[in-house]
């Protein structure tokens, strides 16, 4: 419960008092006529908004087995970024270097259990099914980067896998407390990971053991990652601006920002 006040000769309105409550809310929780009256415009709008289509699916885009290979809608957005980042270098010194995309999804499961999987079927695409794919206004960004970075880079999103044995049979590859949106796939490069090793780097990016290595090749162009070739990355804003703590990843480190948004 609010009140407000509005007082003499002071502009605006003021919280008199406030009190709330917490109750416990479930799937059997009733809905309270009043939230739905005071929420009902707003919230048709809302909805039309999000329904409406914006593009169009040729084929199946979901997010299912991310993890374990690359999967149509991650891949479409990594290409998408890559001709943002290709148009926008035209002309500078980046241009004659090779690009990589680091792209991952957070509609991978994990928190968000079952529901938390992008599911798009052949056909029209809504605006409410890329924000399930793309839900944060990023826009697309670059920085120079050699193949030893690269390297480091993979390394800091294998965290994401559990560190497998020979028993018992069943085990959980992904690890629990890492989000999907950790787990950076570079397009541009072929790799093998192997969860049987320790890992490298800690869920918070912090470097816990400089002897594992959890990526067992890494091949670009069909030949070996070379640790002294450069690259020119494609990343989101916030990952290149240090979020998630990837190595080389930092402000002062991006070469190229676009006012692109990723997103509907």
């Amino acid at each position: 419960a609010l009140r407000y006040r509005r007082p003499p000769f002071v502009a605006g309105w003021q919280v008199r008092h406030a009190q709330s409550t917490r109750q416990r809310a479930g799937d059997d929780t009733a809905e309270h006529p009043a939230i739905l009256c005071a929420t009902h415009a707003a919230s048709a709008l809302t909805e039309a908004h999000m329904a409406a289509p914006v593009g169009h699916a040729d084929e199946h885009l979901h997010s299912f087995f991310t993890h374990i290979c690359a999967d149509g809608a991650t891949h479409l957005l990594a290409h998408s970024m890559k001709r943002t980042v290709e148009r926008a270098a035209r002309g500078t010194d980046m241009a004659a270097l090779p690009v990589l995309v680091a792209a991952s999804t957070t509609a991978s499961g994990g928190a968000g259990r079952a529901q938390n999987f992008l599911n798009v079927p052949p056909g029209a695409v809504s605006r409410r099914q890329v924000s399930i794919a793309l839900p944060y206004s990023d826009t697309v960004w670059a920085a120079c980067a050699t193949g030893a970075e690269v390297l480091e880079w993979l390394e800091r999103s294998a965290v994401a896998f559990n560190q497998l044995g020979p028993a018992p049979p069943d085990q959980m590859v992904m690890r629990a407390d890492v989000p999907g949106f950790q787990f950076d796939v570079i397009y541009g490069l072929e790799v093998t990971f192997d969860p049987t090793q320790p890992p490298r780097y800690a869920p918070t990016g912090r470097l816990i053991d400089p002897s594992a290595h959890r990526v067992a090749t890494a091949r670009w162009q069909g030949a070996p990652l070379d640790p002294r070739q450069r690259f020119l990355v494609v990343a989101n804003s916030f990952r290149l601006a240090g979020g998630g703590a990837c190595p080389g990843s930092a402000p002062d480190r991006s070469s190229l920002r676009t006012d692109t948004t990723l997103g509907s």
